[in-house]
C-alpha cells in the first residue's frame, strides 16, 4: 500500500474532524467490523443445504428434509437479513452525505449496532439447531436495544 501524501493525510483528517466534531457523527469502524464476521453466513447456510441433501438422499421428501432443519435455516436467514439491513443503512448514509463517509449519525449507528449484535447470536443458534435436532426455541429471541421500553 503506497504511503499517503501530506495533502491526502490532511484532507482525511479534516474530513474526520468535520464529521465527528462539527456533525457529531460516530465512526462506522465498529459496524464494519461486525460485517466482516458475516462471511460465516454462507458457510453455515451451505451446511444446512448439505444436511437437506443428505436427508433427501436417504429417501426423505424435500419438505420433510427442510422441516428437520427449519430452525437452523430460519436463524441463518435472519442473520443474512440483518446483514443486508446494515449494509443498506451504510449505503444510504454514504449516498446521503458523501463528505462524511466512514462516519454515521448516532441514530443510524445505534440501529446498525443493534442489528449487528443479533447476527452472531443468530449464527450460534443456527449451528446449535443444525447439530442438535432436539434444540427447542420456545424462549423468545433476545433483542437488546438501547431504546426505552414500556414496563
Amino acid at each position: 500500500m503506497p504511503a499517503k501524501s501530506f495533502f491526502e493525510s490532511a484532507r482525511e483528517s479534516a474530513r474526520g474532524f468535520y464529521a465527528s466534531i462539527m456533525r457529531h457523527e460516530v465512526s462506522d469502524a465498529n459496524v464494519r467490523g461486525y460485517l466482516r464476521m458475516t462471511s460465516q453466513i454462507e458457510d453455515i447456510w451451505n451446511q444446512v443445504e448439505q444436511k437437506v441433501a443428505t436427508f433427501i438422499a436417504q429417501g426423505a421428501n424435500p419438505w420433510d428434509a427442510y422441516a428437520q432443519v427449519a430452525y437452523a435455516l430460519a436463524f441463518v436467514r435472519a442473520a443474512r437479513t440483518h446483514t443486508v439491513f446494515v449494509q443498506e443503512l451504510l449505503a444510504a448514509d454514504a449516498a446521503a452525505d458523501p463528505s462524511t463517509a466512514g462516519f454515521l449519525p448516532h441514530v443510524t449507528y445505534e440501529q446498525a449496532e443493534v442489528l449487528c449484535t443479533q447476527i452472531q447470536s443468530n449464527l450460534e443458534r443456527a449451528v446449535m439447531a443444525l447439530n442438535d435436532p432436539s434444540v427447542s426455541t420456545t424462549a423468545p429471541a433476545r433483542h437488546d436495544c438501547c431504546c426505552a421500553r414500556d414496563t
